[in-house]
This record gives C-alpha cells, sequence and structure tokens, in this order.
C-alpha cells in the first residue's frame, strides 16, 4: 500500500513520516510513504502511482495551487474516489468546505500522535470491513494490498505469490483460504493454482486470460464454465 504525504513544511513532514514509521513498527503494518512538498507534484506522480491514502495539506501560500485545487482535481477531473484524503491544517475554518470532496478525516496542526493513531486505525478497519484490500502475515508483520494493485495469485510450493502491478511477494498459505478471502466480484479462479483480478484482463479465450501486463494464465476445463458465467454477469453477456 502507498501512502502520499503533501505539504509545504519540510519539518512537518519529516514529523510525520516518524509518527507513520512508529505506526507501523507498533501495528506490524507494511506500507511505503512518498513526500511531496507542492500540489503539482503529487498531481504528476499521481498519474503513475496508485496512492491509497493522502495527507493534503489545504494552504500553500507560496504556491500558484492549493490542497483544495487538488483535491478539486482528484475527485470532479480524475474521477479518483479510490484515493481517501486526510486533509491536514492549522485551522479548521476550512473543514466545513471540504466536504464536498468526501474527505476521510481531518487533522489539525500540530499532529498529536494520538490523533494519528485513531484515525488510522479507523482507516485500516474501514478498508478491511469493506473488502477492497487483502491482509497477510509474514512472521509477525501484516502487509495491506489493494485491490486495485493486485494482478493474480499463484499457488507453488506450499506457498503463495501475490504478483502486483509494480512487483510481487510471497507467503505460505493455501489457496482455498484466498479464495475465501477475497471479494467474489473482482477476483475469479481460473486454474487450481491461480486466481485472478478480473479488472486487469486484457483479452481472453475458454482456454486462457491475459492481463494487463503482458501474461497469460491458462484457464484448466474445471474452471472454464464458472469462467464464462462470471463474464456473463460482470459484463453483461461477453461471449467467449
Amino acid at each position: 500500500m502507498k501512502i502520499a504525504i503533501c505539504d509545504d513544511n519540510k519539518a512537518f513532514v519529516d514529523g510525520l513520516v516518524k509518527y507513520l514509521d512508529k505506526y507501523q513498527i507498533e501495528k506490524c503494518y507494511d506500507f511505503e510513504v512518498d513526500s511531496y512538498f507542492s500540489v503539482e507534484d503529487l498531481y504528476q506522480a499521481i498519474q503513475d502511482k496508485a496512492y491509497k491514502l493522502i495527507f493534503l495539506d489545504i494552504e500553500f501560500p507560496a504556491a500558484s495551487q492549493s490542497g483544495i485545487d487538488l483535491a478539486n482535481k482528484l475527485r470532479y477531473v480524475e474521477k479518483n474516489f479510490s484515493s481517501e484524503i486526510i486533509f491536514v491544517s492549522g485551522s479548521d475554518s476550512y473543514f466545513r468546505d471540504l466536504l464536498s470532496f468526501q474527505p476521510f478525516g481531518f487533522l489539525e496542526k500540530p499532529v498529536a500522535y494520538k490523533d494519528l493513531v485513531k484515525i488510522l486505525d479507523l482507516f485500516f478497519s474501514k478498508a478491511i470491513v469493506t473488502r477492497d484490500v487483502f491482509t497477510y502475515k509474514k512472521s509477525t508483520t501484516s502487509f495491506v494490498l489493494p485491490y486495485n494493485e493486485i494482478l493474480y495469485f499463484a499457488s507453488y510450493n506450499r506457498k503463495i505469490k501475490v504478483k502486483t502491478l509494480d512487483g510481487s511477494d510471497s507467503f505460505y498459505d493455501r489457496l482455498d483460504n484466498i479464495e475465501k478471502a477475497l471479494n467474489q466480484e473482482v477476483f475469479l479462479r481460473v486454474h487450481k493454482s491461480y486466481i485472478i483480478n478480473t479488472n486487469f484482463i486484457k483479452d481472453y479465450s475458454l482456454a486462457h486470460v491475459s492481463l494487463i501486463n503482458g501474461e497469460s494464465i491458462a484457464i484448466s476445463t474445471s474452471y472454464a464454465e464458472s469462467f464464462v458465467l462470471f463474464l456473463e454477469r460482470k459484463f453483461g453477456g461477453e461471449s467467449v
């Protein structure tokens, strides 16, 4: 999972990064944090990166664009409603005006660690309950992957390989357990050893399905019928 911080105050950004590192250690989560000091830089980065959570300052006095400008672009130009926004500001006078951007929450500067913990606990709880993320453990560390970053799961040698848009990882589990934990409207088992994210299908036949990264995955005979039925339900009767 990727998290972004956008604020023109370097001291504040560094402090928030330290708090997030502390939270990861205490909660045994694993996520990446990128820092930006202007909304223009963050907006450019968003074209190539998917951030599940953004800490966004409201005021950028020396800049031509504000956090409000960026939120407007995300929600009403990019139609991006999958990135949650937590606005941060030294003043609460903006908060009512920001509701139209459907923020996840607000934090007042200076940010207290207990307030950050409270809002992050809520964020991760909501993500897991709404089942738009997949969580797994390696030793005592929990990893959180948004669905929109997962291409497929593959089973081999008693381990599970999870292939993402920018890499892969592996952990011990059974594919049957993974299948039960996933949202069945997004993921589909096409082989005894593969579960794919149907949102990343590029093309398909009765024998193979190709994903957007160019990989082709075999569809076994025992799963062909359920694959066709899934396509009919999801895409409105497309034939194979």
